[in-house]
């Protein structure tokens, strides 16, 4: 897919209307990685709809059976934290259609029965604080997925977690270094620890490097 792609930006860039319109989809492919299996659908790599639209690649996912080695990773780290007395935040990007949060919750299930998902198309902005009082703290949950963006700012009752795992890294600086300071808070009782898993000799690990730097966002 990265191929193909390649191939058509570098056809493209002569075209004052076709000229730089797949590079957003060429910043977004590395997310394939974390999507690859069949129960989140198909991936397809398209031009914009304002110039056509049309796809350009697609992949099928592997069996839903499959566990990736960043999955196997995630299991292993989540349980080690767990058996060390602490709780885990996961962030995701990609939780629109709720697909990869239900599939990690799935198998996070297999570590933790105690594992939730912040659901913010269920749980609207003024009452996040209170749903994680009732469906985390006062249920005894230790490990929540969520969107870094849907906590970044305004909740000061994330602090009896100690380790955030960015199983998707948010390309923003910003909301990066703002939902990390969830557990930056006054109240933490532990060291805090910020995990951010990768593929090397990817895209992500250069787009991982840049935003800890500040470079984006």
């Amino acid at each position: 897919m990265q191929a193909t792609l390649l191939r058509r930006i570098q056809e493209d860039r002569f075209s004052p209307d076709l000229s730089g319109r797949l590079l957003g989809a060429l910043v977004e492919l590395p997310s394939y990685l974390d999507r690859s299996t069949d129960d989140l659908g198909t991936y397809p790599i398209a031009c914009p709809e304002a110039v056509g639209g049309g796809v350009i690649a697609e992949a099928r996912g592997l069996s839903a059976r499959f566990t990736s080695p960043k999955e196997a990773w995630l299991l292993d780290e989540v349980a080690a934290r767990r058996a060390a007395g602490e709780k885990v935040l996961v962030f995701l990007r990609h939780t629109g259609t709720g697909a990869l949060p239900k599939r990690l919750l799935r198998l996070l299930r297999r570590v933790s029965e105690n594992a939730v998902w912040l659901d913010t198309k269920k749980v609207p902005t003024a009452k996040r604080e209170a749903w994680i009082d009732q469906h985390v703290l006062a249920a005894g949950a230790d490990v929540l997925l969520v969107n870094p963006n849907a906590v970044r700012t305004g909740l000061n009752n994330l602090v009896t977690f100690s380790t955030a795992i960015w199983y998707e890294l948010d390309d923003s600086a910003t909301t990066y270094h703002q939902a990390n300071g969830r557990l930056h808070r006054i109240g933490q009782q532990r060291p805090v620890t910020v995990l951010y898993p990768f593929y090397a000799g990817t895209a992500r690990e250069v787009a991982t490097e840049a935003v800890q730097l500040g470079l984006w966002g």
